[in-house]
């Protein structure tokens, strides 16, 4: 019996190994849609990626010899996205009372979150981030100071930064308080050129 258990367990080591071959994890821990993304994006240049379902996420595999172009054709798409924390996440119950001041810290971190994550959805969009100035009177009797947002875009070419920006600029402005109907100069977008990855594939010719 003990023999026969043996057996099966090299067995099926031995599958496993043909099955991965000589292949490296890319990435690991990752969530399935940011896998899917990652194979899809792969796959558009011809490297074959395997899924490989863990405890701790899904991780991704390629060749050992494709890794380096790997990394840099999915860092020119913006991938793995970066992940990002939801207000709920932010402000789960710990047990721990907070000061006023690590309080509004940690809601100005949420919605700057929120905002990232909502831009990152529009197709085109390789990374998007955003920093938050809330209204705010920093001494009795001062006058309150306005809020105010800066956003930074880095797109690809398939992305015309003119049409979208309008867009851009009232889901912020909405998005965050004391800032609705303010004048464009409290709300600064600004739009980088992704840089793209050549993809260059070495052909040997056969000899005749």
């Amino acid at each position: 019996m003990k023999l026969l258990l043996k057996w099966l367990m090299i067995s099926s080591l031995a599958l496993f190994l043909v099955g991965c071959g000589d292949k490296t994890v890319l990435y690991s821990g990752l969530a399935e849609n940011d896998a899917n993304d990652i194979i899809a994006e792969l796959n558009q240049h011809q490297i074959a990626a395997q899924k490989l379902i863990e405890k701790a996420g899904i991780s991704v595999a390629v060749d050992a010899e494709n890794i380096e172009r790997s990394v840099k054709i999915l860092d020119s798409a913006g991938l793995p996205r970066k992940a990002r924390t939801n207000l709920g996440e932010v402000f789960q119950k710990s047990g721990v009372i907070s000061s006023p001041m690590e309080e509004r810290a940690r809601y100005i971190y949420a919605l700057s979150q929120e905002v990232e994550s909502t831009l990152a959805q529009i197709d085109g969009v390789v990374v998007a981030r955003v920093h938050v100035v809330l209204p705010e009177r920093l001494a009795p009797g001062e006058p309150v100071q306005p809020a105010s947002a800066s956003v930074f875009i880095k797109y690809h070419n398939t992305l015309d930064p003119d049409s979208i920006e309008p867009r851009i600029r009232q889901m912020v402005s909405t998005s965050i308080p004391g800032l609705a109907g303010k004048s464009d100069k409290d709300l600064a977008i600004v739009f980088v050129p992704a840089q793209t990855y050549e993809d260059k594939i070495e052909v040997r010719s056969e000899e005749r």
